[in-house]
């Protein structure tokens, strides 16, 4: 599984879950999602993306933010956003598990944010490890079988 495959896999989830509004790849400072609240709650798959090599494994590194837009200055109900954002994470997280063959998320740690994009958006984000398979066949990609020197 590359990068692309897994990210579009993640959107496909992440759109079917019944909460979620929309799915966005990039850093959410760059960019809002609107400037409304009919996109929100949203997903965003942030860059980079550290990938890590070992012998049979290869591993995705990134985070996810699950966000709302809370009213302005109204510190209960960004809590109640955190709270509601946590939830769909840990719903996403199981079922991330479950839907993508070949995958576990290895570790996940989560941590509640707000104010992180120019919507003023709050809610969680979870720092992620997907293991995937070494899928290729490194010495299809050579003309000529060389010897190990």
């Amino acid at each position: 599984m590359n990068i692309q495959q897994l990210t579009d896999r993640l959107r496909e989830i992440c759109l079917n879950e019944e909460d979620i509004k929309s799915f966005h790849v990039g850093n959410t400072w760059d960019m809002a999602a609107s400037k409304s609240s009919d996109v929100y709650p949203a997903v965003w798959v942030e860059f980079p993306i550290l990938i890590t090599y070992e012998q049979k494994d290869k591993f995705y590194n990134f985070s996810l933010d699950v966000l709302m837009l809370p009213k302005q200055d109204d510190v209960n109900d960004e809590l109640n956003k955190q709270s509601q954002c946590e939830a769909i994470l840990d719903i996403l997280l199981q079922v991330f598990k479950l839907k993508i063959a070949n995958l576990s998320v290895n570790s996940a740690t989560a941590l509640t944010v707000k104010n992180l994009n120019s919507d003023i958006a709050c809610g969680a984000r979870v720092d992620l490890r997907f293991v995937v398979g070494r899928e290729c066949d490194p010495l299809s990609h050579f003309n000529e079988t060389m010897d190990r020197l």
